[in-house]
């Protein structure tokens, strides 16, 4: 509850790391409605599409500039907010429980 207290009052969601295997917290925050902002060639890439659901950047000049980028452009931010509170994203319980089980299958028949 306090999480997504939080999320009700942010405007984005800025996950500086550089090494994120998944970034679940960027995930809360995307399926909350919020732009993430993230490193590309991270595990946030695989959920987060540059400038649809979020700003990806690759150095850290382009993160500040993605994080300005967002500030200034209204329309911008707008556009990524109601694409995320409208939009799921490819992720879902049921579908990370069906892709490791699959893995699991996979693994089983190697052995």
């Amino acid at each position: 509850n306090d999480i997504r207290a939080l999320f009700s009052e942010a405007d984005a969601f800025v996950l500086p790391s550089r090494m994120e295997s998944f970034g679940i917290a960027a995930l809360e925050a995307r399926c909350a409605g919020l732009p993430v902002i993230a490193r590309t060639n991270t595990g946030v890439a695989d959920f987060i599409e540059h400038r649809r659901s979020g700003m990806l950047a690759p150095t850290d000049r382009g993160f500040a500039l993605a994080i300005a980028e967002l500030i200034r452009n209204n329309r911008l931010h707008q556009a990524i907010l109601s694409h995320n509170r409208s939009t799921m994203p490819p992720y879902s319980w049921d579908r990370v429980v069906d892709l490791t089980m699959a893995q699991y299958e996979k693994a089983r028949t190697l052995a």
